[in-house]
């Protein structure tokens, strides 16, 4: 049911001179609708509003205005219904709470879109398929904890979501799904109080661009804690210049890689489903905690080279001359469940190693990492290679102690996202292993009609050789009858 049948449902009953009075609710031609009307009507209220009749799809303004604005409709509504067409009624409380219920299958905890839909409104009453209560938010609360990872404490208005990191919120929406991807993005928007134009095609890059916004707005660097993180470390501390005045140090352990967690900022919420229990530190406590001047609040720049911005780092030395390290860490004001700072682990760049970084590295023994592949390339990130690849680690309370002297400020560059060219190829992988996976080496391969109509323009035929292994298309120059052959066939490059 859409917007343009509302509007024709209410064009016809002013044409037949039908008073408003009467009810038009009989006419809708979504049960779900008119059910939820009915409720509505049933408790007292004289409107309803729901996303899909509600809002004019088909203007791209309105539908921009709506997304920005939904979370504050949700947070300002009486009442927000839930319809669950998934869990039956007549459950007794054991029977909601037993795993693998009805209630805790449901598909709406993994919808996007419903992340906000709980969140935003002080009353949320699920309904059952039979559209009879179940419960609250507020009666449910340690169930839906339990369900979808948000604290009680949240669903029950005791906290405010301000009060949660940013990488706590990132990791409610990590198992949640939407049919585009640009709506991972788009879905969190009221989440985090920020705004943005939405624009449907420009695919993973939505993400991207919420997190630039929040950086605008939200002084948690949470926000770049996510991604693997190293859990014992085997490597020690010094003082960045000292680091320096070894040059051979900066390439020694340098191992070339390419991954999609070397950016500074994420991809898409599901990098976060780790973070839930990390918490941001106010930067004046952190300040006093590394014992440094309040002498600057970090900022974020956003170049053609990177994310400018100044982190204090520390330099990194393997014990032993066999163990890849990264080439220092930056410490970030926030903290692990246990109390633990945690740190990027920052890999040079090769034309500026001085101040271009990348996010993470592989650590490990050098004779471990080799013998896990056969063959390491430049620019690979094969999944044997992946299990030495960590973005973070965390410092202990000792740790610090004994690098307290250590820590230099410095103003750095790191990417923070991968190039547009990238997320194209990204989009790409599910084709390529489709292919991959084919059971058959034999493609039928065709060259378009234009292109045939091009080249015999300029004196050349096409043959196709179908049934052929590998696949054939022969391009004869018709004038000297040379023939160049075109094979297709799998070929054994991996993606991601």
């Amino acid at each position: 049911m859409s917007y343009q049948d509302i509007c024709r449902i209410h064009d016809d009953q002013d044409a037949k001179n039908i008073p408003h009075s009467v009810s038009v609710i009989p006419q809708f031609p979504s049960e779900k609708i008119r059910r939820f009307c009915e409720i509505a009507a049933a408790h007292n209220y004289d409107y309803a509003w729901a996303d899909t009749p509600c809002i004019d799809q088909a203007s791209s303004s309105e539908l921009s205005e709506a997304i920005n604005s939904m979370y504050d409709w949700y947070r300002y509504a009486g009442v927000c219904y839930v319809f669950l067409h998934d869990v039956p009624s007549a459950l007794t409380t054991a029977e909601l709470e037993a795993p693998g219920s009805y209630f805790r299958n449901s598909r709406w905890h993994k919808r996007g879109w419903t992340l906000q839909e709980l969140l935003a409104p002080s009353v949320v009453v699920f309904l059952s398929s039979e559209w009879r209560i179940i419960g609250t938010k507020h009666t449910l609360a340690h169930l839906v904890q339990a369900v979808t990872g948000i604290d009680s404490d949240v669903l029950t208005g005791q906290r405010t979501l301000e009060e949660f990191s940013v990488a706590c919120r990132m990791s409610w929406a990590s198992s949640r799904e939407t049919k585009r991807d640009e709506d991972e993005a788009y879905s969190l928007m009221g989440i985090f109080g920020v705004n943005m134009p939405t624009t449907y095609g420009e695919g993973r890059y939505a993400f991207i661009r919420l997190q630039e916004e929040i950086l605008k707005h939200i002084t948690d660097q949470t926000i770049f804690a996510w991604g693997p993180a190293l859990s014992n470390h085997n490597f020690s501390f010094h003082h960045l210049h000292q680091y320096r005045s070894n040059s051979d140090l900066l390439t020694k352990f340098q191992k070339e890689t390419s991954s999609q967690d070397q950016f500074l900022l994420a991809s898409s919420p599901r990098d976060f489903r780790y973070s839930s229990t990390l918490v941001s530190i106010p930067w004046d406590e952190f300040m006093r905690l590394l014992k440094a001047p309040l002498d600057h609040r970090p900022t974020y720049t956003m170049t053609s080279y990177g994310v400018r911005t100044r982190l204090p780092l520390l330099a990194v030395r393997a014990k032993d001359n066999h163990t890849n390290v990264p080439t220092c860490v930056a410490l970030l004001a926030c903290k692990d469940g246990e109390g633990n700072l945690m740190t990027l682990l920052l890999r040079s760049q090769p034309k500026r190693p001085e101040v271009d970084y990348f996010v993470g590295a592989v650590v490990g023994h050098l004779r471990e990492i080799m013998g896990s592949i056969d063959n390491i390339e430049p620019f690979s990130m094969t999944p044997a290679f992946l299990q030495y690849y960590f973005r973070t680690a965390s410092l202990s309370a000792d740790d610090l102690k004994t690098c307290s002297l250590w820590f230099h400020s410095q103003e750095i560059y790191i990417p923070y996202r991968p190039s547009l060219a990238s997320y194209s190829l990204q989009r790409d992988i599910p084709l390529h292993s489709h292919l991959r996976s084919a059971p058959s080496d034999s493609f039928d391969l065709r060259v378009s009609t234009w292109s045939q109509e091009l080249l015999k323009m300029a004196g050349y035929c096409v043959t196709h050789y179908p049934g052929r292994n590998p696949s054939t298309i022969a391009v004869t120059n018709i004038a000297d009858a040379e023939t160049i052959n075109i094979y297709v066939g799998r070929c054994d490059c991996s993606f991601g």
